[in-house]
C-alpha cells in the first residue's frame, strides 16, 4: 500500500483545494440553489444505486434515412402539425410540419418576420424521449426560411409521440445559423468569425410563458424503427414500467419544465399553481435510462465498488472529495492505481457524489477549475498531480464563464463570449506545460450540461440583460466549440492527438435538460447514468 500521506507543500494545496471547494459549494447554494421544498425529488439522493438495475440489451438494426427536400405542397409523407396560437411568434409561423420519410419536423417562417434565425429546442414524448437536432433551410428565391429539427439519428420505436418546440432566442446567434454561413457565405447569417465574437450579453430569451410554437394537440406518429446514430445507438430514456403512472396514458401532453418569477422557495406565490405546475418534476421518475448494448460492462464494474462502510452511505452534502480520499487513505492498499480527476466546479462535484452513490467514489477526485484559463488549469492539474497522481483529468469549465459569475468578476466583466471560451479552452488542451508534468497525462473536454430555464436565465428586468446567460442557445454553441477543439487537434497535431480526448455524455442528459431540482446541477436519476457511463469509459478501457 502507497501511504497517502501529504508532505507539507501538499498539505497547503489541500487546504486550498478544500477552501475553493467549499466555496464553490457555497455560491453554488447561494446563487443557484432554488429548489422549492415541496417539489420531490431529494429523498432519491438517500438510495445508494445498483449498478445490476438495467435493462437487457437490444440488438441495434441498421436503417437508412431518405435525404428529401421539403418544399411547395405537403405530400403524403408529410402531415401539419397545430401551432400555438399563443406563442410570441406565432403570427410569423406559416407552417409546421411533421416529415415521415425525412424523419425530421419543420417550421416555416414568413419573409420579414421578427425572429428570423430563432434559436430552437425541440423535444418528443412518448415510449422514449428524443431531442430534435436543428439545421436552418432556406430555398433558393423563396420568400420564408425553414427551420427543420432531426430525429433521424434518435433511438426511437414506431408510435404516437407529443412534439414540443420552443423558441430560445429571437436573435439568431446560436449553432444553426453558424453551420448555415459555413456552407454558404451569401447567407444572412452569421459568419464563422461573427459567431465566434458576437457579445449576447444583452440578448434576452423569449418570455417563458409564450415561447412554445407547437399547440397543445401537436402529436405525431412515427410508423419505422430508428436506433440511432453514434452515441445515440448506445441508449435512451423508455417509459419506466416501475412508475406509478399509468402507461396507458401515453402519449400524454409533456411541457419544459420552468421558473417563473416569484417562485424561489421564500416566496409566498410558492404552492400557487403558477409556480407548481411550470415547476413539476415528475417527469424524471416516468422514465428511466435503457442501455442499447450488451451490458458484460457494467457487471465488470462491479470488481471496481468498494463499499467504505456505512458511515459513507449518506455523506454530508458539503463534504468534498478530498474529504473523503483523506478519510478512507488507511482503508485502500493502492492497488487500484491513482484516481481519476473531474476538473471544474459543482456540476463536477456533482458527478462524484453520482460516482460515490455507485461505490466508485475512491477511483474518482474533483479538481476545482472555475473558468478555462491555461494558467489557473496548469497550477489545478499540477496540484492535483501532487496530491493523488492524478493523470486522466477530464475537464468541463463552461457554467461559471456563462454565468452571473463572470458578470460580477471585475476581470471579466461580462459572459465569456464563444471566442474566448474556445480560446481559454483550446489554451488548456494545447498547453505542452500540462504534458511536461508526466508523459501519461491526458486530458479528456467533457461535453457542458444544459441548464433549465431558471428565473435568472429569463429575468431581463429593468437592466434589459439576463441575470445569467446558461442557456441552451449558449450552452450549445459552447459544445460545439469543445468538440471541435477535440477534432481540430486530433486532425492537425500528431503530438497531442492521442492525449487529448472528447467525452460525450449529451446522449444521456438532454433528453432530461430540464429535470435539475435546483434549477442548475443534474438530477441524480439522470447524473448517476451519466457516472456509470464514464466510469465504464475510464475505468474498462
Amino acid at each position: 500500500m502507497v501511504p497517502f500521506v501529504l508532505p507539507k507543500s501538499g498539505r497547503a494545496c489541500y487546504s486550498v483545494a478544500v477552501a475553493f471547494a467549499i466555496l464553490c459549494l457555497s455560491l453554488s447554494s447561494l446563487n443557484w440553489g432554488r429548489i422549492a421544498e415541496n417539489i420531490s425529488g431529494f429523498d432519491y439522493l438517500r438510495k445508494v444505486t445498483q449498478l445490476s438495475s438495467v435493462h437487457h440489451f437490444k440488438e441495434p438494426v441498421s436503417i437508412l434515412t431518405k435525404n428529401v427536400q421539403v418544399d411547395g405542397a405537403l405530400a403524403p409523407f408529410i402531415h401539419p402539425i397545430e401551432i400555438n396560437p399563443d406563442s410570441s411568434i406565432s403570427s410569423d409561423i406559416l407552417d409546421i410540419w411533421h416529415d415521415q420519410d425525412l424523419g425530421a419536423v419543420c417550421v416555416r417562417l414568413k419573409s420579414g418576420s421578427r425572429c428570423p434565425h430563432p434559436s430552437l429546442i425541440g423535444r418528443l414524448y412518448g415510449s422514449s424521449i428524443a431531442m430534435l437536432e436543428w439545421s436552418q433551410v432556406a430555398p433558393s428565391g423563396s420568400p420564408f426560411t425553414e427551420h427543420c429539427g432531426s430525429y433521424a439519428n434518435r433511438w426511437l420505436d414506431p408510435g404516437s409521440y407529443f412534439l414540443e418546440i420552443l423558441i430560445i432566442h429571437c436573435n439568431g446567434f446560436g449553432t444553426t445559423a453558424l453551420a448555415k454561413s459555413r456552407s454558404d457565405p451569401t447567407h444572412d447569417g452569421r459568419s464563422v468569425g461573427e459567431w465566434l465574437s458576437f457579445d449576447y450579453t444583452y440578448e434576452c430569451i423569449e418570455d417563458t410563458t409564450h415561447n412554445r410554437l407547437t399547440g397543445n394537440n401537436a402529436f405525431l406518429s412515427i410508423s419505422s424503427y430508428h436506433n440511432g446514430v453514434g452515441d445515440y445507438r448506445m441508449g435512451r430514456w423508455v417509459f419506466s414500467d416501475e412508475s406509478k403512472f399509468e402507461s396507458t396514458s401515453y402519449p400524454k401532453q409533456q411541457l419544459t419544465r420552468f421558473q417563473p418569477q416569484g417562485c424561489r422557495s421564500q416566496d409566498p406565490d410558492l404552492s400557487m399553481e403558477r409556480c407548481q405546475i411550470p415547476m413539476d418534476n415528475s417527469r424524471v421518475y416516468e422514465y428511466s435510462f435503457m442501455w442499447n448494448q450488451d451490458q458484460k460492462w457494467i457487471e465488470q464494474l462491479k470488481k471496481y465498488q468498494v463499499d467504505f462502510g456505512p458511515q459513507f452511505k449518506d455523506y454530508p452534502p458539503l463534504k468534498s472529495s478530498h474529504d473523503f480520499h483523506t478519510e478512507i487513505k488507511d482503508m485502500r492498499d493502492g492497488s487500484d492505481g491513482p484516481p481519476i480527476c473531474l476538473m471544474g466546479c459543482s456540476h463536477s462535484f456533482t458527478l462524484w457524489r453520482s460516482m460515490l452513490r455507485l461505490n466508485l467514489g475512491h477511483r474518482f477526485v474533483n479538481a476545482l477549475l472555475l473558468y478555462p484559463e491555461p494558467d489557473d488549469a496548469l497550477f489545478r492539474i499540477k496540484q492535483s498531480y501532487q496530491l493523488y497522481n492524478c493523470t486522466t483529468f477530464i475537464i468541463a469549465a463552461g457554467q461559471w464563464p456563462s454565468s452571473k459569475q463572470a458578470w460580477e468578476n471585475e476581470k471579466y466583466g461580462k459572459p465569456f463570449s464563444f471566442q474566448k471560451f474556445y480560446k481559454g479552452l483550446s489554451g488548456i488542451a494545447e498547453n505542452p506545460k500540462i504534458y511536461d508534468i508526466d508523459p501519461n497525462i491526458n486530458i479528456y473536454l467533457r461535453t457542458i450540461h444544459l441548464n433549465p430555464l431558471g428565473d435568472l436565465i429569463s429575468d431581463c428586468g429593468v437592466e434589459q440583460r439576463p441575470k445569467d446567460w446558461r442557456s441552451p442557445t449558449v450552452i450549445d454553441g459552447y459544445n460545439l466549440l469543445v468538440k471541435e477543439i477535440v477534432e481540430g487537434i486530433k486532425a492537425t497535431s500528431s503530438k497531442l492527438r492521442d492525449r487529448v480526448h472528447l467525452i460525450d455524455t449529451r446522449f444521456i442528459t438532454e433528453p432530461m435538460w430540464d429535470t435539475a431540482n435546483d434549477f442548475n446541477h443534474v438530477h441524480p436519476r439522470v447524473s448517476d447514468v451519466e457516472a456509470l457511463y464514464i466510469a465504464g469509459k475510464f475505468l474498462l478501457r
